[in-house]
Formats: structure tokens, sequence, C-alpha cells
């Protein structure tokens, strides 16, 4: 999982566009709160990705269009479900 959230970050700094790397480290320090992330930080991170592209909010579209596993959209649904989030609701 580190090495994982490694290449998001680097990811991200190479092209802050991206909306993916960004949903998708926010969903791996939410769902198991490694590499020194917390949760505070994987909201801001949903809320960025969801701004460049509201197509992220969506699980359906995780699934279909950017072929995420039912694992990692099992630890999306955790996400989706933190009170904070209510206003970005992944469905």
């Amino acid at each position: 999982m580190k090495a994982a959230n490694h290449d998001w970050r680097k990811a991200i700094s190479l092209n802050a566009k991206e909306p993916e790397a960004y949903i998708a480290l926010a969903v791996s320090l939410y769902a198991h709160g490694i590499d020194g992330g917390d949760r505070s930080e994987s909201l801001q991170l949903v809320a960025k990705a969801i701004q460049l592209d509201k197509l992220y909010s969506s699980l359906q579209y995780l699934k279909q269009e950017k072929f995420w596993s039912d694992r990692i959209l099992e630890d999306a649904k955790q996400l989706c479900n933190d009170p904070q989030i209510k206003e970005l609701t992944l469905k």
C-alpha cells in the first residue's frame, strides 16, 4: 500500500489535473490509514477529485469506466459513508 500511495502522490505532482490519482489516494488513505495520511486529508483529496471531474463522484463510473475492482470500490464506499462527505457522496 505504501508504494501505491507513493505512486499516487507522484502522479498528482506530475499532473495535478488528473482526478483519478486524487480519488485513489483518498480511498487508500481513508481505508487503510497508512503512509502518514489521515481521514481529513482523504476528504480533501476527494473534494479535489470531484472538483476536477464530477464523474468521479460515481462508484458506478469508477467500476465501469475506470475498471476499479470490487475490493477497491468497497473501500470507496467506506469513504462515502463518512458524515463529513455527505455533500460529495460517491454514488
